[in-house]
């Protein structure tokens, strides 16, 4: 016989909650999205966690790999087989979920709220007025310029 064990039932007397017939728990409303984020190496695991954490985006380590996941059965299922290897933070939408037009005045946090803020919107003469700095055919692209400047090495006094 423990000696110890008279001392937990007394330590977790309190905690016992007995649930009467009539008992009926809170309203809970499950979240439509999930935020999931990888947390340990995969280094000795099998092979199918591997191919799960490859279909859900989470194989590489670079940038600390986050993907937002509906909560269906489907995709619960893969996420239980790797949840020793996983974060899943419920996606929450304090100021309720964006508006038609309002995506790009939003903000995904790491604790998993979707904050949709006016002041994060970006002016759309801005956006276009990138764009067709992107587009500038007097402007020279990557491998042109790297030609170019590998040319002006090779040949500095070049007068030509």
């Amino acid at each position: 016989m423990n000696q110890d064990s008279h001392v937990l039932s007394d330590l977790y007397e309190d905690l016992v909650e007995v649930s009467g017939e009539d008992h009926e728990d809170p309203p809970f409303e499950p979240p439509k999205l999930f935020l999931v984020k990888r947390i340990k190496h995969i280094k000795g695991n099998p092979y199918w966690d591997k191919q799960i954490l490859k279909t859900f985006g989470l194989y590489s380590w670079k940038g600390h790999p986050s993907v937002v996941v509906k909560n269906i059965p489907e995709v619960n299922a893969r996420l239980w087989k790797i949840k020793h290897l996983v974060e899943i933070t419920p996606i929450t939408f304090p100021q309720g979920p964006p508006q038609e037009g309002d995506y790009g005045g939003t903000f995904l946090k790491e604790n998993g709220e979707f904050v949709v803020s006016p002041r994060l919107q970006v002016d759309s003469a801005r956006i276009e007025e990138t764009a067709k700095f992107i587009g500038d055919e007097s402007k020279m692209d990557g491998p042109t310029l790297k030609k170019q400047l590998r040319l002006r090495w090779l040949n500095p006094f070049n007068l030509d």
